[in-house]
């Protein structure tokens, strides 16, 4: 067994966003189940609970014929509590395939985009969580 000096493990610099909650069954026309939770992190994915300004927008980047939009338009903003943007209400007015998020903010500059292969699918790595919208 090895043994070191005790160290402190801190919060680093804001760097990006993380998904930290994935939409969960969705319907076309009906609120999702559950709603996107993003965080405002640090390199080692740690949350910055520090920050209290700011927004997060989720917008669709990629839909089934160009038409289809996200509603309510007043939660697709939304600000950043404790490092948190806590999404409610959300859903797509129409069922399909596919669908890409991005969600973007004005706090970092590095965002990302959720989406493919699955009929909706949110991707963070390699990790897949899909839903289907029916």
């Amino acid at each position: 067994m090895t043994y070191s000096d005790p160290f402190t493990v801190s919060i680093g610099l804001k760097h990006s966003l993380s998904l930290f909650n994935f939409v969960g069954t969705a319907f076309g026309g009906e609120v999702f189940s559950a709603n996107p939770i993003v965080g405002v992190v640090d390199k080692g994915g740690n949350v910055i609970k520090s920050i209290n300004t700011g927004t997060v927008t989720a917008t669709l980047t990629t839909t089934p014929t160009g038409l289809e939009k996200m509603h309510p338009k007043n939660s697709i903003t939304v600000p950043i509590i404790d490092g948190m943007a806590n999404f409610t209400g959300l859903y797509i007015n129409e069922a399909g395939y596919p669908y890409q998020m991005t969600f973007s903010t004005t706090v970092v500059s590095n965002i990302f985009i959720h989406g493919f292969p699955c009929k909706f699918c949110f991707v963070v790595g390699s990790f897949c969580n899909c839903i289907t919208v029916l």
